[in-house]
């Protein structure tokens, strides 16, 4: 029996393009969080149970009767991974996008933090020039969402007002 030499790398960025697009297809269909995983969840599973398949008749699956505690534990941590991110779509609807979107820089911004001040990670003028570049982008688009909010809410000179 000949074994099919599949490129892992290709099946994994075509699996993460096809879970982006059926994410953001449920984020525009506005249903539940818990909804939305579960079809989600039952559209990738072909293509996930394919690529598991495949692995296990090539050998490089990572489930192998030698470690039945390691494997286990992979299988438990599916469910473990799916609440957060079930509770990251209920609160996403909560807010608006661009809070949203600041949030979403948090997250690297803290976990550089970290590598850098506690685990001593090297960070060098051209990585600090472009961090600096990035949050002032981030600073101007909220300045600028800012300044139309202003504006939008400003009395029309003139005009009637709500007590009147």
């Amino acid at each position: 029996m000949s074994k099919v030499k599949v490129d892992v790398i290709d099946l994994i960025d075509r699996h993460s393009v096809v879970g982006f697009q059926i994410g953001v297809l449920i984020l525009c269909m506005m249903v539940a969080a818990l909804d939305g995983f579960t079809i989600e969840t039952c559209l990738l599973l072909p293509f996930t149970g394919g690529m598991l398949l495949l692995w296990g008749l090539q050998g490089t699956g990572a489930f192998t009767p030698a470690h039945p505690g390691r494997d286990l534990m992979l299988i438990l941590g599916g469910p473990l991974t799916a609440l957060p991110l079930i509770l990251f779509a209920a609160g996403a609807r909560r807010v608006s996008l661009s809070t949203l979107g600041f949030l979403q820089y948090l997250s690297p911004s803290i976990s550089l933090a970290i590598a850098v001040l506690v685990l001593g990670e090297a960070f060098s003028p051209r990585d600090a020039a472009s961090f600096g570049c990035v949050w002032l982008a981030l600073a101007l688009v909220a300045a600028d969402g800012h300044l139309r909010r202003r504006s939008t809410n400003r009395p029309i000179p003139g005009g009637v007002s709500d007590g009147d």
